[in-house]
């Protein structure tokens, strides 16, 4: 919590602002969400109504610092003045303290909030609630509550910015002829079209389909990536047609230029390592 501003010693002080950090799903942050959270929070003392003092009696005024809640030492130009060690700073002194609150004139109590998300909040992103921090002592202002938000990792998409980011299985044949494939987003499936040959890894983005701003002025994208799933389960008629697919493609160098490529690049590479051990015979 953060420290607010001081005010005479015996007189009403403000609140301390108190951090609360939360963690929420992705799916909070996309559309918006509300959540009761329970925090422990100081309030003054109900039985003493906040003074520390037991009923029939009230706080005494300091006798060291005279209720100013300072003193002074050192002398000449070493002047220095500092809290009040008797009164710790208060003014006034509790001679019978309250057993509710054994003196102090705070209870800390669980709190339930009603805490509204907004849409688009992100890790880090800090909202301020207005009066639900510490109670205020001998009536000063409550505090604030700063609730900082972090976004539990999701099974499907993954937020980058205001982007989000999804992985595509796509079977093989797909990839290889083309075809649609179904891209989920935040507002229901879109089709894909994929051109015959796209490869692992190609990317597409779906404009305005990621992440609501949080002034509200659109969204994100989305960005779709197709990864090409190899098959783990193989019936005898699939191995065949496979099998048939192997040996025709040994034909036609053209299928696997990637795979040519990297063949090539690599005897070049195995050549100069001969070239360099020949050089240094």
């Amino acid at each position: 919590g953060g420290r607010r501003a001081a005010h005479a010693p015996g007189g009403p002080q403000d609140g301390q602002d108190l951090r609360f950090d939360m963690e929420i799903d992705l799916e909070d942050s996309l559309f918006g969400a509300s959540k009761e959270i329970s925090i422990p929070i100081n309030h003054d003392c109900p039985v003493c109504k906040g003074t520390g003092a037991a009923a029939g009696t009230k706080p005494e005024t300091c006798k060291q610092c005279g209720g100013s809640g300072s003193v002074v030492t050192g002398g000449g130009f070493f002047r220095m003045q500092q809290p009040c060690p008797v009164c710790r700073g208060q003014g006034s002194v509790v001679r019978s303290p309250c057993k509710s609150c054994g003196g102090s004139g705070r209870i800390k109590e669980k709190t339930q909030i009603l805490l509204r998300i907004p849409k688009g909040v992100d890790t880090g992103t800090r909202v301020r609630v207005s009066g639900r921090g510490e109670g205020g002592m001998r009536g000063g202002t409550d505090g604030d509550l700063y609730v900082v938000f972090h976004i539990r990792e999701n099974a499907i998409f993954e937020r980058n910015g205001d982007d989000l980011i999804c992985d595509v299985p796509v079977a093989p044949d797909v990839a290889a002829l083309g075809g649609e494939v179904e891209v989920p987003t935040i507002d229901g499936f879109a089709k894909v079209k994929l051109s015959p040959g796209t490869p692992n890894g190609k990317s597409f983005r779906l404009r305005g389909k990621g992440c609501p701003l949080m002034n509200g002025r659109g969204s994100g994208d989305l960005i779709a990536r197709i990864s090409v799933e190899v098959p783990s389960h193989l019936s005898s008629s699939q191995k065949k047609a496979l099998e048939d697919f192997a040996m025709a493609s040994k034909t036609e160098a053209r299928s696997y230029p990637e795979a040519q490529r990297f063949s090539q690049k690599a005897a070049e590479f195995l050549t100069k390592r001969d070239k360099i051990r020949e050089t240094a015979k």
